[in-house]
């Protein structure tokens, strides 16, 4: 998870239209894929299978201009089945919503929406956030409702902070993190309206979660919070809050938490990851969770779990065609989870 203060627009590359998933495909505005699946400098159209899939994963990388559709039953050596180009490169974490849009935040003060809920879809549209480095989101329906970002930091400054933002309008409001110096990285969205943003506690020592009623005022720290780092986060078909806690050189965990409004308690965990992932999602049952795992020597693996609130069991993993070079983070079931 990084932060980045200048603004930096990649141009397309010549490009060649390829298949990655067999079959014929459309060709729409060329992209770069860089690098290639299988490791390889490559270059593709942005591209969908002949009939779009409507449900997947979708993955990203900081140094990477380009987002990757994978078919949600991956199969070894397929490749990913589209591709989207972001026209930049600074990318953290990426969210789908209920309906599969897809929502890109930036690292160049930007956050771009892509239609569902076909994988791969058009841009909606685009906004910029005034309130810091964007590197997360989180939104029930982005198309037409609000759209919470994440901030790293406000404008250099080692405070985190919620930017408020519909597509139509941009960003109206932003809500300050409950401790005076963090940097922020997990949000979440409940669909009652009440929403959280994980963070660094002054120092950079330990985690800390801030709770908002209805996601407006002053938010409140939550207590019984165990993590020890911060990471995404994600509400399951419960109400449960699940927290990633990265832990670099030790392995990541995922805590899972009720209530948090702002007392937590433990629901279950933490459970023990592959690798140590930052950002992480659940699919649309509920019943499995995604990771990108973005540190050495695995990074650019995606890991698939068994998910239910007082077990994790780990079932596969695959390569996401991103190198560790380009600091592989953002993971995304696509549609959300409906809450």
């Amino acid at each position: 998870m990084r932060a980045t203060s200048a603004l930096s627009t990649v141009a397309p590359a010549i490009v060649f239209l390829a298949s990655c998933s067999g079959g014929s495909h459309s060709p729409a505005s060329g992209i770069p894929l860089s690098p290639g699946w299988g490791g390889a400098q490559s270059y593709f159209h942005r591209v969908r299978a002949p009939s779009a899939a409507k449900t997947g994963i979708y993955v990203s990388s900081y140094y990477g201009t380009s987002i990757y559709g994978f078919k949600r039953n991956y199969r070894r050596g397929h490749g990913p089945i589209c591709a989207i180009y972001t026209r930049q490169v600074y990318l953290n974490d990426i969210a789908a919503d209920e309906e599969g849009n897809l929502i890109v935040p930036r690292g160049t003060h930007s956050v771009v929406v892509y239609a569902g809920p076909d994988m791969c879809g058009s841009e909606l549209g685009e906004f910029r956030d005034p309130y810091g480095d964007p590197v997360a989101a989180a939104s029930i329906n982005a198309a037409t409702g609000t759209i919470l970002v994440a901030n790293l930091e406000d404008h250099g400054k080692p405070q985190g902070n919620i930017a408020v933002c519909t597509l139509k309008s941009g960003c109206t409001q932003k809500l300050k993190s409950a401790f005076s110096h963090d940097i922020a990285d997990g949000i979440a969205l409940a669909k009652n309206g009440d929403c959280w943003l994980a963070s660094e506690k002054p120092g950079g020592i330990d985690a800390g979660l801030t709770y908002w009623k209805g996601c407006t005022g002053a938010g409140k720290a939550a207590t019984g919070f165990m993590n020890g780092s911060f990471g995404s986060l994600s509400i399951d078909k419960h109400g449960n809050l699940l927290s990633i806690d990265h832990k670099a050189g030790d392995g990541g965990e995922l805590w899972v938490y009720s209530g948090c409004d702002p007392a937590c308690t433990v629901v279950g965990g933490p459970f023990r990851l592959e690798g140590t992932p930052f950002f992480g999602a659940l699919n649309e049952k509920g019943d499995k969770f995604g990771v990108m795992e973005s540190a050495a020597p695995t990074g650019g693996t995606v890991d698939i779990y068994k998910y239910a609130p007082t077990k994790l069991t780990y079932l596969y993993s695959f390569d996401s065609s991103f190198a560790l070079s380009s600091d592989p983070y953002g993971f995304a079931f696509s549609p959300a989870l409906r809450q």
